[in-house]
């Protein structure tokens, strides 16, 4: 596979998504570990990390079949839209964009402002767009809407320990 430059983009796009989400959590990890009620399902400290660098790794491969692909998908689903499949593709484009920007603003609410309720159903949000990005690839790659999969279930686990802190504090 060649190298080309929105590869590069996507990469440092991911990148950037990580980087500014961890900078969020770092701003509250002081709170979250001395002051904040989990329930007992939280995850040990090191899979956090692990968990989240197999989601960036899978969603930047993902988007690279998405965007090397996506141009090449002659039906969309089992439906008959009468978008282009262009508007598609950038619809799935602007879902993955859409999803970088409330993955980090997640961190925000949650470790900076201690929303817990915003961050619940700002989470729900994320649920529902890593959901419709899987339903909207499976036609371009299979694989790509496969490798979103993990991202799906880590939410919505996050999603429920995110309730259970609400409730808890």
């Amino acid at each position: 596979m060649k190298i080309k430059a929105h590869h590069i983009l996507i990469i440092a796009a991911i990148i950037l998504v990580g980087i500014l989400g961890s900078k969020y959590t770092d701003m509250g990890m002081l709170w979250y570990n001395t002051e904040l009620i989990k329930p007992a399902l939280v995850p040990a400290k090191w899979v956090f990390p692990l968990a989240w660098n197999i989601i960036f790794i899978a969603t930047a491969i993902s988007l690279i079949m998405v965007w090397d692909k996506g141009h090449e998908a002659k039906k969309f689903l089992f439906f008959k839209f009468k978008t282009s499949p262009d508007q598609k593709f950038w619809l799935i484009i602007i879902l993955f964009v859409l999803n970088g920007v409330l993955n980090v603003y997640w961190n925000y609410i949650f470790f900076v402002l201690h929303d817990f309720s915003l961050a619940f159903k700002e989470m729900i949000l994320l649920e529902i767009i890593i959901l419709a990005k899987i339903f909207l690839i499976q036609n371009i790659s299979k694989p790509a809407a496969l490798l979103l999969i993990p991202y799906a279930i880590w939410v919505g686990f996050a999603s429920y320990i995110t309730y259970q802190v609400m409730l808890l504090n």
